[in-house]
């Protein structure tokens, strides 16, 4: 049986109808309820109510037990605490009873009897009596649950349940005298009677609502059914569901608002259904965002709260703790994944309640009102007193842990705080006048919060989180209202004032959740501690671009455990953690990096036979040739710590990787440089005859922008060095540009000469043919590999530099088109020359010969010029031809 609106299914004790009762709001969700009052002896009652094999009017007959819920709002006085050690001597105040007692009467019975909560259930020989002390909170709906069966083994007996939380059970009954049940049967809510004494007694004052019976004892998993869908179904209650439910309130009314903060506060919001899709669960947390927004609507609550009520309306702290819990995360990101608001409008709608309840709350005469309300992830202090106060204290400083001492241990000892400077009202005007000051510290807002952070403290290409918990304060003086509620317009507004905030700004020491230094000092032995955080920036959040702005906020002090913060204004601040960002080199496909092996040992060969034959080769001690050894030895070396990382695993060393890194900077740069000397010798060599003269200018100029470029690197950057997975100089693009700036300045000025060179090849300033043509040749050579080796390090650049748009992965590319420069070299100045092909062949030495033979037999008629410049004997067939 279940009767949801009493006043329907049950009459008056006395007579009465349901038009003599007092309607009241019952259980949010619930509709209305019905108020009986002891001093006019009202009682509802039903009698005949009896369905078939129900038992509840002689329980000796119950086959199967029986169960009984019902809804009940007492009011006690404090006064009840002194009646413990007489509670026998105390009234009973009857919530049910159909006649049953300890006396012998069959039947039930639950009342209150002081401070006690009593439930009965006799089959006349036997009865079963459970009390228990204070099991629910004054001036609140309540439930309240039996269920009684024979005992049998190990079950049975009479159980209590309170709000779906068992409180009591007995199980051996007492024997008594069996008297006669009550004849007809009655059930009664408010008053008592019993066969023997057919007066209606033992009226209580209370509102009841939702009376059910059940014709059998409720297994543990279905005693959720006496909260008949309050409690027990409100943890799987949908928001849309919730939502209809709210459009049905009256949110004026303040009881029914209350109920709907505990309705809230209980609905499981963090699980996502299985089969929900992401549009589904963004609909819900909007819905959920809506519900926020009618429940904190300031037009909810009336002006001058009394403080008994304004800490009622508190209690929405509980649903905002249970909407903000790290559980609902995933929730949350789905909102913040189509670019909404998310948990920071929950925060501001909360924030912005309580600030107006601490500007309508009436102070009663005090100077100050000073309360904290906890939940189990926020702690909010409200204090409200005169600005003349305020002003006259040295600081304020916030939160007051001795206010939260519930909190303290489960929250691991936090050492969070504010220190707000009082001197920021400077209008005398509003000295009387009050101020509201609210401060909200978050346990676990930081991880259900947005991560986006402004890019002039963060780089977006920078991994980041919250590090802290988020403490907020906001500060404001309370208006002026007339009679109607509406501000005064020619009262002044006594808002702080921004720049005393300006001179004097709020200090804020949060503490860290991840207890790892920051790297702001060197850190470059093996031994020193790793880290992932970068640095620690002071954060407030910014509500009108939604994201965190560390702009008014500074750090004075960061340390493993906490960071002190400087900021200019109010709002919510945390420490948000700029991560060192995670170095993940592009792979090479393992049958390019064959090929790139290949490469580097064929260049490395090459380079070594042109260094070899230059060297040793006398007619090779040209300005252009030693330009060229001079960069073949480089490249040697450069292609020799590149092959060495792909035999040795020197990138598991920091050191080891910050030597080779090193190298491959010096010698590949400075071939980048002999490069650029290269492009020169040859644009002086065709426009302007010269050639010869400038080794030395080369040689300082490639080894000293070299040297430098190096020695800034461990001057600035030392920290930064050998943590590229592939050892090329760092994984910071800072350090890398300090070898791409000078790289591609060789190589821009390089393909400058060449170009100039290509031009002016028929128009050289080289007479004598056999020059010119030693000259030209390797010019057209110096012109090809300046080309080759330009693009090699254009793209290396676009392959080493991290970009932050997507870019292909162009890192094998510049493996193998570096890997084949020593081929390439050989190829364009060695054999691409006509003068080391004629040195390499002996045309040098015969020509020396000829030389010396002329100098000795001093013979005019003997032509000069090398052996490829004497005629050749004239063959038959050519005569033949001539003729």
């Amino acid at each position: 049986m279940h009767a949801g609106s009493l006043e329907d299914f049950m009459v008056g004790a006395n007579g009465e109808d349901e038009d003599k009762f007092e309607q009241t709001d019952g259980p949010f969700g619930f509709g209305y309820a019905v108020r009986v009052k002891a001093d006019n002896q009202e009682c509802l009652v039903k009698q005949n109510y009896e369905s078939a094999g129900d038992c509840t009017k002689d329980p000796n007959i119950c086959s199967k037990g029986f169960s009984v819920s019902i809804w009940e709002k007492a009011d006690f006085s404090y006064d009840i605490f002194w009646t413990i050690n007489n509670l026998q001597n105390e009234p009973k105040r009857y919530v049910l009873s159909t006649g049953g007692d300890e006396q012998g009467h069959p039947g039930i019975a639950i009342y209150h009897q002081g401070i006690s909560l009593v439930a009965i259930v006799s089959t006349g020989d036997e009865y079963w009596k459970l009390e228990v002390y204070g099991p629910f909170h004054n001036s609140t709906w309540n439930n309240i649950g039996i269920l009684w069966s024979r005992p049998q083994g190990e079950n049975g007996g009479l159980e209590m349940h309170v709000n779906h939380r068992r409180v009591g059970t007995v199980y051996k009954g007492m024997a008594s005298t069996r008297k006669s049940p009550l004849n007809p049967s009655e059930l009664m809510i408010g008053c008592h009677k019993d066969s023997d004494n057919q007066l209606y007694r033992g009226y209580n004052d209370a509102e009841f609502d939702e009376l059910a019976l059940w014709k059998r004892s409720l297994l543990d998993n279905e005693t959720m059914f006496f909260l008949g869908g309050y409690e027990g179904e409100m943890s799987f209650i949908d928001p849309e569901e919730y939502q209809v439910m709210l459009e049905k309130t009256d949110l004026k009314d303040s009881s029914q608002l209350v109920a709907a903060f505990k309705v809230l506060s209980l609905m499981d919001v963090a699980s996502r259904p299985e089969n929900a899709t992401e549009e589904e669960a963004m609909n819900n947390t909007l819905r959920l965002q809506n519900v926020m927004a009618s429940l904190t609507n300031p037009e909810n609550i009336k002006q001058d709260l009394e403080v008994d009520d304004w800490v009622q309306f508190l209690d929405i702290i509980h649903a905002t703790s249970n909407l903000l819990d790290d559980d609902s995360e995933d929730t949350w990101r789905v909102m913040e994944a189509k670019g909404k608001a998310g948990a920071t409008e929950v925060a501001r709608d909360f924030e912005g309640f309580y600030l107006d309840l601490l500007d309508k709350v009436s102070l009663e005469g005090k100077t100050e009102l000073d309360y904290t309300k906890t939940s189990e992830n926020i702690a909010a202090r409200c204090e409200k007193t005169r600005i003349r106060d305020f002003v006259a204290a040295p600081t304020y400083v916030s939160p007051d842990y001795n206010q939260m001492k519930s909190l303290y241990s489960d929250w691991d000892r936090p050492t969070d705080k504010i220190y707000v400077p009082t001197n920021m009202f400077t209008d005398e005007r509003c000295l009387e006048r009050e101020v509201s000051i609210l401060t909200v510290l978050y346990d676990t807002y930081d991880d259900v919060a947005p991560n986006r952070v402004s890019a002039r403290t963060i780089p977006p290409s920078m991994p980041n989180y919250l590090d802290s918990r988020v403490l907020s304060v906001r500060v404001r003086g309370v208006p002026e209202l007339d009679s109607q509620g509406r501000v005064i317009p020619s009262s002044p507004q006594c808002a702080p004032d921004p720049d005393a905030l300006w001179r004097n700004p709020l200090k804020i020491i949060l503490e860290h959740k991840v207890k790892e230094k920051a790297l702001r000092r060197m850190l470059f032995h093996d031994e020193e501690p790793t880290t992932k955080i970068n640095f620690r920036h002071c954060v407030r959040w910014n509500d009108r671009y939604q994201m965190w702005d560390g702009d008014g906020c500074r750090v004075e002090e960061t340390t493993t455990t906490y960071t002190r913060c400087s900021c200019r204004g109010f709002g919510s601040f945390a420490i948000m953690v700029e991560e060192i960002e995670p170095i993940v080199a592009p792979e090479i496909p393992e049958g390019l990096i064959m090929v790139i092996k290949i490469g580097y040992i064929f260049s490395m060969i090459c380079l070594l036979l042109y260094v070899l034959i230059v060297g040793l080769s006398g007619d090779l001690k040209d300005q252009h040739h030693l330009v060229g050894l001079n960069m073949a030895g480089c490249l040697f070396l450069g292609d020799l710590m590149m092959l060495l990382m792909y035999f040795l695993p020197i990138h598991e060393g920091r050191h080891n990787c910050t030597i080779v890194g090193s190298l491959i900077h010096g010698f590949f740069l400075a071939a980048g440089g002999w490069m650029a000397m290269m492009g020169h010798t040859a644009f002086k060599t065709i426009t302007a005859g010269v050639i010869g003269g400038k080794l030395r200018a080369y040689f300082f100029l490639s080894w000293g922008i070299t040297i430098s470029s190096i020695g800034v690197t461990y001057i600035s950057f030392l920290r930064h060095l050998g943590t590229d997975p592939r050892c090329f100089i760092s994984w910071t693009n800072e350090v890398k540009g300090v070898f791409f700036v000078p790289q591609l300045g060789f190589c821009m000025a390089a393909v400058f000469f060449v170009c100039i060179v290509f031009f002016n090849l028929h128009t050289s300033h080289l007479r004598t043919g056999s020059i010119l043509a030693d000259y030209r040749s390797f010019s057209i050579g110096s012109s090809v590999l300046a080309l080759y080796f330009c693009t090699t390090w254009a793209i290396g650049c676009a392959a080493l530099i991290r970009w932050e748009d997507d870019m292909p992965n162009l890192y094998p590319i510049f493996e193998i088109l570096n890997s084949f420069t020593g081929l390439v070299l050989l190829l364009s100045i060695g054999f691409g020359s006509r003068r080391f092909r004629m040195s390499i062949s002996g045309q040098y030495k015969k020509k020396r010969q000829m030389l010396n033979d002329y100098r000795n037999k001093n013979d005019d008629t003997q032509p000069l010029g090398s052996p490829e410049d004497q005629p050749r004997p004239i063959s038959a067939a050519s005569t033949v031809i001539a003729q």
